[in-house]
């Protein structure tokens, strides 16, 4: 990936917005050299690491790193020139060994969750002993201890002393001499002792003039008693200067020892503030980890401009808005159409920064499901090619470029290529436009363009490599939407937008009378297809929601019936308890009467009396709808499919009018005989003849409320400990989930996963909104990286 093309992608700003990040010079130095990345094993290294620390930071924990300084430019001038370094360098050198000593003891500690990351502290050197060392002989200002060696103690002892000796001797002369004496007050002066005096002082005692004020009027005096003093003081300062200056070189030379080791440190270090400050960018923009392309195609789903998606959160008005695209198998190119302002650019170098960042290991500002390939070769041409330097137009820098490109085009290489063709002949443009494109095809090279030619436009239309796209354009309010449209070719609308700039009407009028005359373009034929493909998609829109209602309906009826069967199965119980005590009593009295007839014939109506109660008390048998045939060869036994819910039972009787009862997850139903078929193939659940059991449910039942899906579990086979809520709409969501937890609560359930995705966020914060301060939620957080990172929040509920 040559520079050229990361300048005009704009990849030097996606890494100022990484440098942004981390939290040192150095760390900031590497996020500005990272360049992409083309061995495929390293970038899958680079996403790990990103990932093990967005985990991280998701569970609100960050490496400890603190802001270092890399030493070895230090060391390296020291080496040319000699000398020691100054104490505020060891300093920096001390935080530095700090720093990494508190981060290896950090991954050490979580080594088992982040392998990764660990292993870029395995086997540091921490250089205790220099740390030590420098500890020793500095302080935390970075002056030399006393300590630091028994000379320098000595020294510094002689000089405390010999500064208290001349205090004293001076005072007694101030004192002695008051009337000579400017000001009663000691200062130094060359670095010797003196006391301020007038000019006339030589008529009290006398002394060295080592300097005078501004004015003249004050002389600071060395008395001749202080001169052998102040003497032994620069004798002991020397000395200390020396032991001093002995110690530093120590130092220094330790460090330098050390330097390679130091260098160590130092790129571990910024390669962990770099990781970290990947994922705070990832986390920024709501970036995803695109997934692995074995393939080798594109596929951006919900994908923002990199610079864009930051700067628009900054703006209350701004929002980045997403795109979707994809190139790759079978379609190798995507030409893009579409006015001059409606984003086509943008679309560009928004491929190419996510292919770029993908394989420099961060997480691109995209959807869930996207998926990048290892581009070996990513080749851009965007902007003005003109070069007055070489004396190029537009059009011959755009050549010289573009053929640049396709020399190197082949198996792993992506090709972003703006107005091809443009600057040109138009007949002559398309040509070579077409021409680029088919040998691109050719080469297996994939490649996303802009244009403005028919031609092209002509060629994605028909060419089975090749797929048309198209950034909208409101031609209400004249102004671009900036999405994108797969599969469909665009107007330049020059006309709406030349009249969006101010171009006279008088003109424009002119222009348009010129177009409604001209020949018919392919890009009218075209979009009358897609008009007709539109309407088409439309209608079948209207089918499936159609279809979705019919379906809903039947469950509900469904449903219905399954509510309505523990109730009738009660009355039915109910009945048979009134029958049964009714029949005790009839045994009763017959056996308490003497005459056999008589017995026989009260037994008989009061038979004929509890049947007609009976009769008033069981539900009327729906009739067999009209035009359809009612099946009378269900058998006793027989298994059979309840069509609307997808479940099995077996037949337990046949009744008229096309009615039949039909056991199911151990309960009796009556239900229309029509609604029923013969499971071929498939058993009644034999254990149901015995002892009740649950059911497994069925791929309908384990759907859950609303077409959720579960994952089956728990202490209660028909309760999932897992809701899966991705793609749906927030306020469903958050309906769907009230109703999950209440069941949960009522099944005694303490813990339960969501699982929302990551996406743009909005449905994780959704969620996490909801669960603040809910009646059973006693706590919730994002799960653990391998369970599912902050796509996934696990609830407890209170008990």
């Amino acid at each position: 990936m040559d520079d050229r093309t990361l300048q005009v992608i704009e990849f030097p700003r996606a890494l100022e917005l990484l440098a942004a990040r981390c939290v040192s010079e150095p760390g900031r130095a590497a996020a500005r050299a990272l360049r992409p990345a083309a061995e495929g094993g390293a970038v899958g290294v680079m996403l790990d690491e990103t990932g093990e620390a967005t985990g991280l930071l998701g569970q609100g924990e960050r490496i400890p790193l603190a802001p270092f300084a890399d030493p070895d430019p230090w060391l390296e001038d020291i080496r040319r020139r000699g000398g020691a370094l100054e104490p505020e360098r060891f300093l920096a050198v001390a935080s530095l060994l700090e720093v990494a000593a508190g981060a290896i003891r950090f991954l050490e500690a979580r080594s088992e969750r982040l392998p990764r990351l660990s292993a870029r502290a395995a086997g540091a050197d921490l250089l205790r002993p220099l740390a030590a060392q420098i500890r020793r002989v500095l302080d935390e200002r970075g002056e030399v201890r006393d300590e630091a060696s028994p000379d320098l103690a000595r020294e510094r002892g002689r000089i405390r002393s010999l500064r208290g000796e001349i205090r004293r001797f001076l005072d007694r002369v101030m004192a002695a001499h008051s009337s000579a004496i400017q000001e009663t007050l000691i200062v130094q002066r060359r670095g010797r002792f003196v006391i301020p005096a007038k000019t006339n002082f030589r008529r009290s005692f006398e002394g060295v003039i080592q300097d005078r004020s501004g004015s003249g009027e004050t002389l600071f005096v060395e008395p001749l008693g202080a001169v052998p003093l102040n003497n032994a003081l620069a004798e002991a300062r020397e000395s200390e200067r020396a032991e001093v200056e002995r110690l530093l070189r120590e130092l220094t030379a330790a460090a330098m020892e050390s330097r390679a080791a130091l260098a160590g440190l130092t790129r571990r270090l910024a390669a962990l503030d770099l990781i970290m400050g990947k994922a705070r960018l990832g986390v920024d923009w709501k970036g995803a980890r695109a997934g692995e392309s074995r393939e080798g195609r594109i596929v951006l789903r919900e994908a923002r401009h990199p610079l864009l998606a930051l700067e628009a959160e900054s703006t209350p008005a701004g929002e980045a808005v997403p795109i979707g695209i994809s190139v790759g198998g079978e379609i190798r190119q995507v030409v893009i159409t579409g006015p001059n302002t409606g984003g086509k650019t943008v679309v560009l170098k928004t491929v190419g920064l996510c292919v770029a960042l993908h394989q420099c290991g961060a997480f691109i500002p995209a959807g869930e499901g996207s998926e990048l390939p290892l581009v070996r070769t990513l080749f851009a041409d965007i902007g003005d090619e003109q070069d007055l330097r070489q004396n190029l137009s537009t059009f011959s820098g755009h050549m010289a470029r573009v053929a640049v490109g396709v020399k190197e085009a082949g198996e792993g290489a992506l090709l972003l290529l703006d107005e091809l063709g443009a600057g040109t002949d138009p007949v002559e443009g398309s040509a070579l436009g077409v021409a680029i494109l088919e040998h691109l095809a050719g080469s297996g090279a994939l490649a996303v363009v802009s244009t403005h030619h028919d031609a092209l436009k002509h060629y994605a239309f028909v060419s089975p490599a090749a797929e048309n796209a198209s950034v909208e354009f409101d031609p209400i309010d004249l102004s671009p939407t900036y999405r994108l449209r797969m599969g469909a070719a665009g107007p330049s609308n020059a006309l709406s937008v030349a009249e969006r700039m101010g171009l006279p009407g008088g003109v424009l009028e002119r222009a348009r009378g010129l177009v409604q005359g001209g020949p018919v373009r392919p890009e009218r034929v075209m979009a009358r297809l897609e008009d007709q493909e539109k309407r088409l998609e439309e209608e079948r829109a209207d089918l499936a929601a159609r279809a979705a209602e019919v379906a809903a309906a039947e469950e509900a009826l469904a449903r219905e019936r399954l509510e309505e069967a523990p109730r009738r199965r009660r009355e039915a119980e109910e009945l048979i308890k009134g029958v049964r005590r009714e029949a005790d009593g009839i045994l009763a009295e017959l056996r308490a009467r003497e005459d056999p007839e008589e017995a026989r014939r009260i037994a008989r109506e009061r038979i004929h009396a509890l049947s007609a109660h009976v009769e008033e008390a069981l539900p009327p048998e729906a009739p067999a709808p009209a035009g359809e045939a009612v099946p009378h060869d269900f058998r006793i036994g027989d298994p059979v499919l309840f069509r609307s819910l997808g479940l099995v039972g077996s037949v337990r009787a046949r009744h008229g009018g096309g009615m039949l009862t039909v056991e199911m997850n151990g309960k009796n139903l009556r239900v229309p005989a029509v609604d029923v078929e013969l499971a071929r193939g498939r058993a009644a659940p034999a254990e149901a003849k015995k002892t009740p059991r649950r059911e497994e449910p069925s791929a309908a039942a384990a759907s859950g409320p609303s077409g959720v899906d579960f994952t089956r579990g728990g202490e209660d086979e028909g309760f999932s400990l897992e809701l899966h809520l991705r793609g749906r709409r927030a306020a469903e969501a958050l309906e769907i989930l009230d109703k999950y937890l209440d069941d949960a609560a009522v099944q005694g359930i303490r813990r339960v996963r969501v699982v929302h995705g990551k996406g743009t966020g909005a449905l994780a914060e959704a969620v996490a909104g909801h669960l603040e301060g809910h009646a059973l939620v006693s706590g919730y957080g994002p799960a653990r990286p391998e369970e599912g990172d902050w796509g996934v929040t696990n609830v407890e509920l209170i008990a």
